[in-house]
């Protein structure tokens, strides 16, 4: 089965990379139309302005469009535009895409697998998807495709419909003229930025003062002209021209440190006197000054750019990847961020589902159901849906039997959305986990009393993230076996600097890498009389 969120990210890397129709002309302001008000992100792309060019032809388009067809049931040529907005961050992805067509398009036309993900809706030409957190696909014209999540799909399918163009399309009409314009509110996101930070093990000690920039930029523009000399520039907007100049101060440092780092790591190539060898260290060396040659950092009052300049296409495609590799660490720190965001906010879904149980039993549950035999048969994410909003698929279940029997095992594509983690590919896997074993609170075949945790509720684990080869299928009875000797194990790696766990009083937090293991062990058992620090 086709995982639901790989197919939005899939469909815009398509659109935006390989997608555009080479003959029909783009009226400027239609793809902006689609674009609704005060989202995090905002993309768009006019793909067939890049592959207009005469080089672009020895792409295998054939092979693009029988690809397109085939797993989407669209020509990704007959794309002429692309425009993709996030909303800032407060739970689940908020995410949608719209695609300018220069064919007639109907919904019915789309992949098998993919229209079984979804349902009829009263709204004409709306498909919603199935669950919390599936696409939606809608076309307010038959040139006009928009899929998204809710509710930024909701809010694309207003816009499309609206009679005048919103502030962010004017703002963002502005910059037409770019083949690629991505656009951040960082201002939007400041607070959940720090907060992040806080948590987060600190940046290398001469990359520690980039974590300022968000409180020093307001905007950020990536702007790609690749057809034009100005191949690639980073705007940085600030709210005044003394916070633009710290912000520039910052720069200017960590691309003198960034460069000599990078100059470190091709000194440690090894040569072994093989003249091969000391000649790619040379061109390593060459290629890099002519990368940061074409760097230029200036500062115009409250506006800070970076940008690559090439006259070629070769030069133009270099100075793109340099620019890439510059900011592939914040990229990446931006993502881990967002990702342990998300996975802090499903351990706290998880440990109130569990309370809420407990208030409504007057215990936990076991980590699973048993069996006459004393045979483990549903995990407790099963038991635990009635409580996640989930009683129509708990009802489905055949709570005498085990999860791999012939009724049950048709469910575990169903998993709800709650238990996803965005590290796994397998959309029927889990690694939000409880702990098991001696003098854990899922210690045996009964679920413990609240009363029983004796150790205190806020000094004992509920619920870990375990690292990703922990992973289960959700409705499995299989969880992290704790050890005594080894309370690490399972741990650790999935994030960097450690972990995230839920407490048995619905509190969250990361844990170390480096926690001292006896706190760590003390933290596991429930009723052990070990004590732990705060």
């Amino acid at each position: 089965m086709m995982s639901r969120r790989p197919f939005v990210c899939v469909l815009l890397l398509w659109t935006i990379v390989f997608a555009p129709a080479l003959s029909v002309a783009q009226t400027p302001d239609s793809i902006y139309q689609l674009a609704y008000d005060d989202p995090f992100i905002s993309v768009v792309a006019f793909p067939n302005r890049i592959l207009a060019d005469p080089q672009m032809a020895y792409l295998p388009l054939e092979v693009i469009q029988a690809a397109g067809e085939k797993e989407f049931g669209l020509n990704p040529l007959t794309i002429q535009s692309v425009i993709a907005q996030v909303d800032v961050p407060q739970g689940p992805p908020s995410v949608a895409v719209g695609f300018r067509l220069s064919e007639p398009f109907k919904l019915s036309q789309l992949n098998e697998r993919i229209l079984a993900q979804t349902m009829e809706t009263d709204e004409d030409n709306v498909l919603g998807g199935r669950g919390f957190g599936s696409p939606w696909f809608g076309m307010p014209d038959d040139k006009t495709l928009i899929v998204g999540i809710q509710p930024a799909f909701q809010k694309m399918m207003d816009a499309a419909k609206a009679a005048e163009l919103g502030k962010t399309a004017k703002d963002l009409l502005q910059q037409e003229s770019q083949d690629l314009l991505v656009r951040a509110n960082i201002q939007s996101v400041r607070d959940l930025f720090n907060a992040q930070m806080q948590q987060a093990p600190p940046l290398p000690a001469p990359f520690q003062d980039l974590a300022e920039l968000p409180n020093l930029v307001d905007q950020l523009d990536l702007r790609l002209k690749l057809t034009q000399a100005q191949a690639a520039q980073l705007l940085f907007s600030s709210a005044d021209a003394t916070s633009a100049k710290q912000a520039r101060q910052i720069l200017e440092e960590s691309l003198t440190t960034g460069k000599q780092m990078i100059f470190a790591q091709i000194e440690q190539m090894p040569t072994n006197d093989d003249p091969v060898e000391f000649a790619s260290q040379a061109y390593a060396k060459r290629m890099t000054n002519m990368i940061f040659r074409q760097l230029k950092l200036e500062q115009d009052q409250t506006d800070l750019s970076l940008t690559m300049e090439g006259n070629n296409a070769a030069v133009g495609t270099s100075t793109i990847a340099g620019l890439t590799l510059l900011l592939l660490p914040a990229v990446q720190a931006a993502r881990e961020a967002a990702r342990r965001a998300q996975a802090i906010n499903t351990v706290k879904q998880l440990c109130l589902a569990m309370l809420n149980y407990e208030s409504a039993r007057q215990s936990f549950p076991a980590y699973a159901n048993f069996d006459e035999d004393n045979k483990p048969l549903l995990s407790w994410r099963v038991h635990i849906l009635p409580y996640l909003e989930e009683m129509e698929l708990y009802n489905e279940f055949h709570l005498d039997e085990p999860w791999d029997s012939d009724h049950n095992i048709k469910l575990i594509d169903r998993m709800p959305e709650v238990y996803r983690n965005p590290n796994l590919a397998d959309p029927t896997m889990t690694n939000f986990l409880v702990p098991v074993g001696e003098g854990t609170i899922f210690d045996g075949t009964e679920g413990r009393h609240m009363r029983e945790i004796t150790d205190g509720l806020s000094k004992t684990i509920l619920i870990v993230e375990a690292n990703a080869e922990q992973a289960t299928i959700w409705t499995k009875p299989q969880d992290l076996e704790f050890s005594p000797r080894m309370p690490m194990a399972g741990l650790g790696s999935l994030r960097p600097g450690g972990f995230v766990a839920g407490r048995a009083d619905g509190s969250v937090g990361f844990f170390s890498r480096d926690l001292n293991l006896d706190m760590l062990k003390a933290l596991f058992t429930c009723d052990a009389g070990d004590l732990v620090q705060d």
